[in-house]
């Protein structure tokens, strides 16, 4: 893995250098154990802005000076959202992505590039296939996992299960029109 990491940082040598976080957490887990750690070391990592990642940082160190001293030693990469850059379009703190995708490819290994080429390919249709597949069950353009989210959300509030219910609801209610109140069938 260092020869690799040294190639693709002589053939990029402006990008970023990120660190799983699920890995760094293992790792870091195995020297320091605490609520403390588990209460503020993720939430310290998703951060967005540099305060919140610092407050964070403060809680964990007040507890285990040592802390930083490892995280600086050992994980040297970026690994928490408030310092990777700004034009950078992914905030993905762990690699789950590739390890699955190399998980997938791993026996494929020996074959010829074509022939690999025409794998990947046949692996892309499959899970489009079945995602598409998965897609013609919904009744609605929700996804299920979201509608569950929001009722968890809503706290027990009516919460509507579906785009056609949205739409009944809206059409029942008055719309506010420059101080006046007019039905939305209108």
């Amino acid at each position: 893995m260092d020869g690799l990491e040294k190639v693709v940082g002589a053939v990029f040598p402006n990008a970023e250098n990120r660190e799983c976080m699920r890995h760094l957490y293992q790792n870091f887990m195995k020297h320091y154990t605490g609520d403390v750690f588990t209460d503020h070391l993720y939430p310290m990592t998703r951060s967005y802005t540099k305060g919140m990642f610092k407050w964070h940082m403060k809680k964990i160190f007040d507890f285990a000076p040592g802390t930083i001293e490892y995280l600086d030693t050992h994980h040297s990469r970026l690994w928490y959202r408030s310092s990777f850059f700004e034009n950078s379009k992914c905030d993905a703190l762990t690699n789950n992505v590739s390890e699955s995708f190399n998980a997938q490819v791993k026996k494929f290994k020996g074959l010829l590039l074509h022939e690999l080429v025409d794998k990947l390919r046949e692996l892309i249709m499959e899970k489009r296939y079945l995602r598409k597949k998965l897609a013609r069950q919904w009744h609605d353009r929700i996804l299920p996992n979201v509608i569950k989210e929001l009722n968890l959300i809503s706290n027990h509030q009516t919460v509507l299960e579906s785009i056609s219910e949205v739409m009944m609801t809206l059409l029942k209610l008055p719309l506010w029109t420059n101080g006046t109140t007019r039905s939305a069938k209108q």
